[in-house]
């Protein structure tokens, strides 16, 4: 399996990269500090390692990844999903699979996030139907029990991706 080129479009809301790897065997990435370089070693250990759990939190558009025999392009859907396009050259075949971070509200990161800076600042509380039957001491139990689990819940690689992407030799 040989990596041929990555491109990334709008990485943090603004950053474009399409980097062509070509045959070499020495890239060099160069940059000021802060315009992605880092992020790209990420991403491309997290593909490679079929890690479809970074892509959530990541801020991103589309990500391509072409490898000597398939491309593979992962995209942020509006909805926060992230889906992942597989284009087979050999056989000739396409898939396509969408994946789901947190089906409901109630196991969204950012929903909890929002809770929390709700109760740190004491605002809008009675505004929000949920927090308003619970106490203070119940929602911060409740939101350290669902961010336990998210966080167990990430990190699990991608059967999608398995059957998808060869292993790295």
């Amino acid at each position: 399996m040989e990596l041929r080129r990555i491109s990334v479009n709008n990485l943090f809301g603004i950053l474009n990269y399409d980097i062509d790897l070509g045959n070499s065997e020495t890239i060099i990435i160069t940059g000021p500090n802060g315009y992605g370089k880092t992020m790209l070693l990420k991403i491309i250990d997290n593909i490679l390692n079929k890690n479809i759990d970074f892509f959530f939190d990541l801020r991103f558009e589309e990500i391509k990844f072409e490898l000597d025999t398939i491309l593979l392009c992962i995209e942020k859907q509006k909805n926060k999903n992230v889906a992942v396009t597989v284009v087979d050259y050999v056989n000739d075949k396409k898939r396509q699979e969408v994946f789901t971070l947190n089906k409901n509200k109630e196991l969204d990161v950012d929903y909890f996030d929002e809770i929390y800076n709700k109760l740190l600042i004491c605002d809008n509380i009675d505004s929000d139907p949920i927090l308003k039957s619970y106490n203070h001491e119940e929602i911060l139990n409740y939101y350290k029990i669902k961010k336990i689990k998210l966080h167990k819940e990430k990190h699990h690689k991608s059967d999608f991706l398995d059957k998808s992407i060869p292993n790295a030799e």
